[in-house]
């Protein structure tokens, strides 16, 4: 393989990679807000999740994506604090999941607090 050739392959990574960093970039931010309620669960498929109840008993699920770090402990040790009362600052986004089949909007977890 020549030095070209891997030239080639090495730039194309970098461009692959920065465009898979472009959409967390680009999120537009829609809304933001508080939920408080009891922590449920960490959910984990594709991305991650946060899911509580909320005070009116209706369960809450919220993508982590972007945070100040507060919400680590739950990704850690989920049954630490399941039952616990938390309270949710998020944003509602258009985000870019592929998974999903693109631009679509989604609420993702900005901090957590134990109350």
């Amino acid at each position: 393989m020549g030095r070209a050739t891997v030239t080639r392959k090495i730039s194309m990574v970098i461009l692959l990679l920065l465009m898979a960093a472009l959409p967390a970039l680009a999120d537009k931010v829609l809304a933001t807000g508080t939920t408080r309620g009891k922590f449920l669960r960490i959910d984990q498929g594709d991305y991650t999740h946060f899911v509580m109840r909320d005070s009116k008993g209706q369960e809450q699920d919220f993508f982590i994506i972007k945070g100040d770090g507060t919400v680590d402990k739950f990704v850690a040790t989920p049954a630490k604090y399941k039952g616990k009362a938390v309270q949710v600052r998020w944003q509602r986004v258009m985000s870019n999941i592929p998974e999903a089949g693109g631009e679509i909007e989604i609420r993702q977890v900005t901090s957590v607090k134990l109350l």
